[in-house]
């Protein structure tokens, strides 16, 4: 596949970054390095023999940022590295660099530009079919123009364009290419209550030439609630895609909905619920279409100043639909999700983390169901 359009794009996006970090001081600058043991109990996500490791991970971001008087810039780059105790062909690691940079036209008009580029070696992607985990190393970029329209009348209007690429090191089939085209618009109804129109087409391409042109259409109402500072939403959509191999054609479609409310219950107590179906694709494997549909939810609770828990759940039933040459067929199963930590601060800037995550996946094939329980004890320095 080639890369030379967006490599080209970003490596002028990078001499273009550096030019502005050189003209003057930064506004922000943000620190975060995060150094972690953890045990994972099912490293390949396997029905039966599971097999168990310790391993070691380091993690440090930084976040860049800084405005002039229409132009702003910043720049968010994370490393991971994991290093397993016993099963070292599953070491891990990834470089993720997201430069955006936005320029204000006028006072009601404003442009930005962002590039996501990710360089990651042995990542664990799933077959989502299948449910079977590989170990596979890739190059992926993606950029996204965007301008904004305000309207005298309060109003939004974004227009934005998405090109996007992977490119899999040992796996040429399923590399593939991604465009999209999305309008918005998004209208408050007094003070409290807005309305928002999204609609747009996408294309995606494989190496393998299966080609679909999805469309999609969603409509969203979001209102601010008179208890607290709870706000809700909900939303109501459609997406078709047409897939294409040769002179063979095969058409799906979902609908899309979301209904959530997000807010603080209390001053120290943050929840996010929401509960939704949607029409998502899967980063590997040719063709591949997935429908969750199920609740989610998330809460805080800082019990002290110094002490805070954090949780986060979700109950799934999860559709597969595969593609190998338009030979359509569907795999279902069920998943739970559950996510407990609890945050230590020492000092300012300074935090211990102790998080356990489950998850239990019932499927209708047996050989391809699984139970995987990760726990992570980690210190994070922010500066």
């Amino acid at each position: 596949m080639k890369l030379i359009s967006p490599n080209f794009l970003s490596g002028f996006i990078i001499c273009l970054m550096l030019s502005i970090v050189s003209s003057g001081d930064a506004k922000v600058v943000n620190l975060k390095l995060d150094t972690s043991i953890n045990y994972d109990s099912n490293l390949f996500r396997t029905s039966e023999h599971p097999q168990s490791d310790f391993f070691l991970a380091f993690a440090p971001q930084l976040l860049f940022q800084k405005n002039f008087s229409r132009t702003s810039f910043q720049v968010d780059s994370n490393f991971i590295l994991e290093r397993y105790f016993h099963y070292t062909e599953v070491n891990f690691q990834e470089v993720v660099f997201e430069p955006l940079i936005g320029y204000k036209l006028s006072d009601r008009l404003s442009f930005k530009i962002q590039d996501e580029l990710s360089n990651s070696k042995n990542s664990k992607l799933e077959q989502a079919a299948s449910d079977t985990t590989e170990l596979l190393s890739y190059f992926s970029n993606q950029v996204t123009p965007a301008i904004t329209y305000k309207h005298s009348n309060g109003m939004l209007i974004d227009l934005s364009y998405s090109n996007a690429l992977r490119d899999y090191k040992d796996s040429t089939n399923n590399d593939w290419k991604f465009n999209s085209a999305i309008v918005s618009f998004q209208y408050p109804i007094g003070t409290k209550t807005s309305a928002s129109l999204h609609f747009g087409l996408k294309q995606k391409a494989f190496a393998s030439d299966i080609v679909y042109l999805g469309r999609f259409v969603n409509f969203e109402l979001s209102r601010k609630l008179p208890y607290k500072f709870i706000s809700a939403k909900a939303s109501l959509g459609w997406e078709d895609r047409n897939y294409t191999v040769a002179d063979e054609k095969l058409y799906i479609h979902s609908p899309l909905f979301d209904i959530g409310i997000t807010g603080k219950l209390s001053p120290n107590l943050p929840l996010t619920l929401s509960f939704k179906l949607s029409l998502e694709d899967s980063d590997y494997y040719i063709g591949q279409a997935l429908i969750p549909f199920g609740p989610d939810i998330s809460l805080s609770w800082n019990l002290t100043p110094k002490i805070q828990f954090n949780f986060e759940g979700a109950l799934s039933r999860n559709q597969y639909l595969e593609n190998t040459f338009l030979d359509f067929f569907k795999h279902l199963d069920f998943g739970l999700f559950g996510k407990l930590q609890v945050v230590y601060r020492i000092r300012t800037r300074r935090e211990f983390h102790f998080t356990y995550q489950y998850e239990n996946r019932n499927s209708q094939n047996k050989e391809i169901g699984y139970r995987q329980s990760l726990l992570n004890f980690s210190f994070v320095f922010f500066y």
